[in-house]
Protein backbone atom coordinates (compact mmCIF):
# COMPACT_ATOMS: atom_id res chain seq x y z
CA UNK A 1 0.00 0.00 0.00
CA UNK A 2 1.29 3.44 -1.28
CA UNK A 3 0.26 7.05 -0.15
CA UNK A 4 -0.73 9.44 -2.40
CA UNK A 5 1.59 12.86 -3.10
CA UNK A 6 -0.94 14.84 -0.75
CA UNK A 7 -1.12 12.60 1.96
CA UNK A 8 3.26 12.61 1.70
CA UNK A 9 3.09 16.34 1.47
CA UNK A 10 1.18 16.41 4.76
CA UNK A 11 3.46 14.01 6.34
CA UNK A 12 6.34 15.75 4.50
CA UNK A 13 5.31 19.08 7.07
CA UNK A 14 6.10 17.73 10.64
CA UNK A 15 8.68 15.93 9.16
CA UNK A 16 10.55 19.19 8.12
CA UNK A 17 9.81 21.24 11.22
CA UNK A 18 11.38 18.42 13.43
CA UNK A 19 14.38 17.76 11.31
CA UNK A 20 14.88 21.43 10.99
CA UNK A 21 14.90 21.90 14.69
CA UNK A 22 17.22 19.30 14.96
CA UNK A 23 19.67 19.89 12.53
CA UNK A 24 19.63 23.69 13.83
CA UNK A 25 20.64 22.28 16.92
CA UNK A 26 23.31 20.25 15.50
CA UNK A 27 24.25 22.70 13.07
CA UNK A 28 27.90 22.69 13.93
CA UNK A 29 27.59 18.89 15.62
CA UNK A 30 29.54 16.49 14.17
CA UNK A 31 31.37 18.37 12.06
CA UNK A 32 32.95 21.60 13.18
CA UNK A 33 32.14 25.14 11.88
CA UNK A 34 35.85 25.00 9.94
CA UNK A 35 35.23 21.71 8.14
CA UNK A 36 31.32 22.69 7.49
CA UNK A 37 32.62 25.42 5.88
CA UNK A 38 34.82 23.74 3.23
CA UNK A 39 31.97 22.00 1.88
CA UNK A 40 31.19 23.35 -1.53
CA UNK A 41 28.07 23.35 -3.34
CA UNK A 42 26.96 23.39 -6.68
CA UNK A 43 23.57 23.74 -8.72
CA UNK A 44 24.67 20.77 -11.16
CA UNK A 45 26.03 17.23 -11.40
CA UNK A 46 30.06 16.28 -10.13
CA UNK A 47 32.27 16.32 -13.01
CA UNK A 48 32.36 12.55 -13.05
CA UNK A 49 28.82 11.99 -12.79
CA UNK A 50 28.34 11.13 -16.19
CA UNK A 51 31.16 9.05 -16.90
CA UNK A 52 30.97 7.15 -13.48
CA UNK A 53 27.09 6.96 -13.64
CA UNK A 54 25.93 3.35 -14.23
CA UNK A 55 22.06 4.05 -13.03
CA UNK A 56 20.86 7.19 -14.03
CA UNK A 57 20.28 7.00 -17.82
CA UNK A 58 19.00 3.36 -17.41
CA UNK A 59 17.40 2.77 -14.57
CA UNK A 60 16.18 6.29 -12.98
CA UNK A 61 15.60 8.30 -16.26
CA UNK A 62 15.59 6.39 -19.26
CA UNK A 63 13.50 8.80 -21.36
CA UNK A 64 15.92 11.48 -20.53
CA UNK A 65 13.14 13.68 -19.34
CA UNK A 66 14.29 16.95 -17.63
CA UNK A 67 16.19 16.68 -14.14
CA UNK A 68 17.09 18.53 -11.35
CA UNK A 69 20.53 18.12 -9.88
CA UNK A 70 23.12 19.40 -7.08
CA UNK A 71 26.06 18.35 -6.02
CA UNK A 72 28.38 18.60 -2.65
CA UNK A 73 32.45 18.05 -2.65
CA UNK A 74 34.90 18.12 0.24
CA UNK A 75 38.50 17.63 0.09
CA UNK A 76 40.10 15.41 3.06
CA UNK A 77 43.74 15.38 3.69
CA UNK A 78 45.81 12.05 3.22
CA UNK A 79 45.36 11.72 7.40
CA UNK A 80 41.97 12.24 7.24
CA UNK A 81 41.05 8.87 4.98
CA UNK A 82 44.45 7.42 6.68
CA UNK A 83 44.94 3.68 5.23
CA UNK A 84 41.82 2.78 4.51
CA UNK A 85 40.04 1.35 0.97
CA UNK A 86 37.77 3.09 -0.67
CA UNK A 87 34.81 0.35 -0.08
CA UNK A 88 35.30 1.15 3.97
CA UNK A 89 35.19 4.75 3.76
CA UNK A 90 32.53 4.63 1.50
CA UNK A 91 30.76 2.17 3.39
CA UNK A 92 31.24 4.26 6.17
CA UNK A 93 29.85 7.55 4.46
CA UNK A 94 27.08 5.85 3.59
CA UNK A 95 25.77 4.83 6.85
CA UNK A 96 26.69 8.01 8.27
CA UNK A 97 24.71 9.80 5.73
CA UNK A 98 21.55 7.53 6.58
CA UNK A 99 22.28 7.28 10.38
CA UNK A 100 22.84 11.14 11.54
CA UNK A 101 21.07 13.09 12.92
CA UNK A 102 19.76 15.09 9.57
CA UNK A 103 17.81 11.65 8.77
CA UNK A 104 16.52 11.01 11.96
CA UNK A 105 13.46 12.55 11.40
CA UNK A 106 12.48 10.62 8.12
CA UNK A 107 14.20 7.47 9.53
CA UNK A 108 11.27 7.39 12.04
CA UNK A 109 8.66 8.51 9.19
CA UNK A 110 9.42 5.55 7.12
CA UNK A 111 9.32 3.15 10.27
CA UNK A 112 6.06 4.76 11.48
CA UNK A 113 4.68 4.03 8.32
CA UNK A 114 6.18 0.72 7.83
CA UNK A 115 4.61 -0.50 10.79
CA UNK A 116 1.06 1.05 9.51
CA UNK A 117 2.14 -1.63 6.69
CA UNK A 118 2.34 1.68 4.08
CA UNK A 119 5.61 2.69 2.49
CA UNK A 120 6.94 6.61 2.58
CA UNK A 121 7.97 6.93 -1.15
CA UNK A 122 8.31 3.31 -2.46
CA UNK A 123 11.31 2.36 -4.51
CA UNK A 124 11.19 0.11 -7.62
CA UNK A 125 11.92 -0.21 -11.23
CA UNK A 126 10.99 -2.25 -14.00
CA UNK A 127 14.33 -3.90 -15.22
CA UNK A 128 15.10 -5.05 -11.82
CA UNK A 129 14.26 -7.78 -9.03
CA UNK A 130 14.96 -6.15 -5.45
CA UNK A 131 16.76 -8.23 -3.06
CA UNK A 132 16.47 -8.81 0.69
CA UNK A 133 15.37 -5.30 2.93
CA UNK A 134 17.88 -3.94 4.61
CA UNK A 135 17.67 -1.94 7.92
CA UNK A 136 19.81 0.45 9.54
CA UNK A 137 21.92 -2.03 11.40
CA UNK A 138 22.47 -3.83 8.92
CA UNK A 139 24.48 -1.19 6.82
CA UNK A 140 28.33 -1.50 7.67
CA UNK A 141 30.60 0.70 8.22
CA UNK A 142 33.19 -1.05 6.48
CA UNK A 143 31.37 -3.01 3.41
CA UNK A 144 29.09 -1.94 1.34
CA UNK A 145 25.33 -3.58 0.75
CA UNK A 146 24.92 -5.63 -2.05
CA UNK A 147 23.37 -4.34 -5.70
CA UNK A 148 19.98 -4.23 -5.96
CA UNK A 149 19.57 -4.30 -2.16
CA UNK A 150 16.22 -2.32 -1.06
CA UNK A 151 16.85 0.09 1.87
CA UNK A 152 14.29 1.49 5.09
CA UNK A 153 11.86 -1.02 4.24
CA UNK A 154 11.52 -0.57 0.72
CA UNK A 155 12.03 3.33 0.35
CA UNK A 156 15.51 3.16 -1.40
CA UNK A 157 18.07 0.93 -3.45
CA UNK A 158 21.53 0.29 -4.01
CA UNK A 159 21.89 0.09 -7.93
CA UNK A 160 25.99 -0.05 -8.57
CA UNK A 161 29.00 0.39 -6.34
CA UNK A 162 32.48 0.06 -7.78
CA UNK A 163 35.41 0.36 -5.34
CA UNK A 164 38.35 -1.64 -7.60
CA UNK A 165 41.69 -0.50 -6.24
CA UNK A 166 43.28 -0.93 -8.97
CA UNK A 167 42.26 1.74 -11.40
CA UNK A 168 43.77 5.41 -12.59
CA UNK A 169 43.83 7.54 -9.70
CA UNK A 170 41.21 10.17 -11.59
CA UNK A 171 38.39 7.58 -11.88
CA UNK A 172 36.39 7.45 -8.76
CA UNK A 173 34.61 4.66 -6.54
CA UNK A 174 31.22 4.81 -6.08
CA UNK A 175 28.23 3.83 -4.93
CA UNK A 176 25.19 5.07 -6.15
CA UNK A 177 21.21 4.93 -4.19
CA UNK A 178 18.23 5.25 -6.03
CA UNK A 179 14.80 6.47 -5.34
CA UNK A 180 11.38 6.71 -6.89
CA UNK A 181 10.17 4.50 -9.58
CA UNK A 182 10.60 4.74 -13.15
CA UNK A 183 6.88 4.28 -13.88
CA UNK A 184 5.54 6.64 -11.78
CA UNK A 185 5.82 10.43 -11.76
CA UNK A 186 9.46 10.99 -8.78
CA UNK A 187 12.59 9.03 -9.48
CA UNK A 188 16.17 9.94 -8.65
CA UNK A 189 19.05 8.88 -7.07
CA UNK A 190 22.38 9.90 -4.83
CA UNK A 191 25.79 9.27 -5.78
CA UNK A 192 28.85 9.17 -3.60
CA UNK A 193 31.50 8.82 -5.22
CA UNK A 194 35.83 9.39 -4.20
CA UNK A 195 38.43 10.38 -6.05
CA UNK A 196 42.11 10.31 -5.28
CA UNK A 197 44.58 13.05 -5.63
CA UNK A 198 48.13 13.86 -4.65
CA UNK A 199 47.55 14.65 -1.55
CA UNK A 200 44.47 13.69 -0.63
CA UNK A 201 40.84 12.96 -1.81
CA UNK A 202 37.58 14.10 -3.16
CA UNK A 203 34.33 13.12 -1.90
CA UNK A 204 31.16 13.78 -3.97
CA UNK A 205 27.99 13.98 -3.47
CA UNK A 206 25.38 14.41 -6.34
CA UNK A 207 21.54 14.46 -6.27
CA UNK A 208 19.57 14.24 -9.16
CA UNK A 209 15.63 13.73 -9.39
CA UNK A 210 13.49 13.60 -12.68
CA UNK A 211 9.80 13.16 -13.60
CA UNK A 212 9.95 9.67 -15.62
CA UNK A 213 6.55 9.63 -17.04
CA UNK A 214 6.12 12.80 -18.39
CA UNK A 215 9.02 15.69 -19.12
CA UNK A 216 8.32 18.28 -16.86
CA UNK A 217 10.28 19.22 -13.48
CA UNK A 218 9.36 16.77 -10.70
CA UNK A 219 8.77 19.33 -7.73
CA UNK A 220 8.63 23.20 -7.63
CA UNK A 221 11.60 25.60 -7.11
CA UNK A 222 10.48 26.07 -3.47
CA UNK A 223 10.50 22.27 -2.42
CA UNK A 224 14.61 22.15 -4.56
CA UNK A 225 15.83 25.09 -2.09
CA UNK A 226 14.53 23.17 0.96
CA UNK A 227 16.03 19.94 -0.79
CA UNK A 228 19.32 21.66 -1.01
CA UNK A 229 19.91 22.62 2.48
CA UNK A 230 18.81 19.07 3.48
CA UNK A 231 21.14 17.45 1.09
CA UNK A 232 24.19 19.73 2.14
CA UNK A 233 23.41 18.53 6.22
CA UNK A 234 22.84 14.67 5.44
CA UNK A 235 26.40 15.37 3.39
CA UNK A 236 27.59 16.64 6.41
CA UNK A 237 26.75 13.57 8.33
CA UNK A 238 28.43 11.59 6.32
CA UNK A 239 31.62 13.96 6.02
CA UNK A 240 31.46 13.44 10.03
CA UNK A 241 31.35 9.54 10.52
CA UNK A 242 34.44 9.39 7.81
CA UNK A 243 36.45 11.87 9.80
CA UNK A 244 35.57 10.27 13.36
CA UNK A 245 36.43 6.50 12.20
CA UNK A 246 39.93 5.93 14.28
Amino acid sequence: MSLSMFTVSKLLVPTAVVGLGITIYLQHRPLSAARTASIISYQQLSPSFTSSSQSFSSIINPRNHISIADSYKIRLSKADIRNRSDEEILATFTHGFFAGWTFTPERYLIASLRSLGMKFIPCGYSRISPGPILELESLSDKTLPPKYSPLFGGNFMVLFTKTENIKPRDCPSCVEIGYGDDRKQFSGMHSFELIHERDGATIWYSSVSCNPTINKRPFPDWAFAFHRWYARTLFRDGIAAVLATE
